[in-house]
């Protein structure tokens, strides 16, 4: 049975202190890496995340991932190992964020995909040229630019410098 209060928004975690859990994945096709970002932001300032979201109650880390891609982007991909966590700790024009990521490598047949949702959007870029991305937390793209995912299994991302 699913919890009624699964869909509390990251406002919740907020004003009770407690971080969010969410999973991610690195999802590469064909030498590329997807990404989502938000569709308000004008190319030169935007910023590039992981694709994923909040794990529902009761609900398994790699079921949570295939969800979340088939909501937001109409992709069926396929969860494979566990690369890292991320503590993920910034600030928005709405507020702190904490959040704990859980990211797994991903792969998928097709680079095809739908937008699903309003506001989001989603990209291919190549992985050799990611270092000309903002994508966020630096550590993360740090570790995909050297290829350090296989030696580190922890980040700490983030000193609650406000994100715009």
């Amino acid at each position: 049975m699913e919890d009624d209060k699964s869909d509390i928004k990251a406002e919740y975690f907020q004003e009770i202190g407690v971080p969010r859990v969410t999973v991610r994945g690195i999802c590469k096709h064909q030498g590329n890496i997807f990404v989502e970002y938000a569709t308000d932001q004008v190319e030169m300032d935007r910023i590039y995340s992981l694709p994923g979201g909040a794990i529902k109650w009761g609900e398994r880390s790699r079921d949570a991932l295939r969800r979340e891609f088939k909501e937001e982007f109409n992709m069926d991909v396929s969860v494979g190992r566990f690369l890292l966590v991320i503590e993920n700790k910034f600030g928005t024009s709405k507020g702190r964020i904490h959040n704990v990521e859980l990211v797994f490598e991903l792969t998928t047949q097709s680079s095809e995909f739908d937008l699903m949702v309003p506001g989001l959007a989603g990209r291919w870029l190549d992985l050799n040229g990611i270092d000309k991305y903002n994508l966020k937390p630096d550590e993360l793209r740090e570790a995909l630019f050297t290829q350090s995912l296989n030696r580190r299994k922890h980040l700490i991302a983030g000193d609650m410098k406000l994100v715009r």
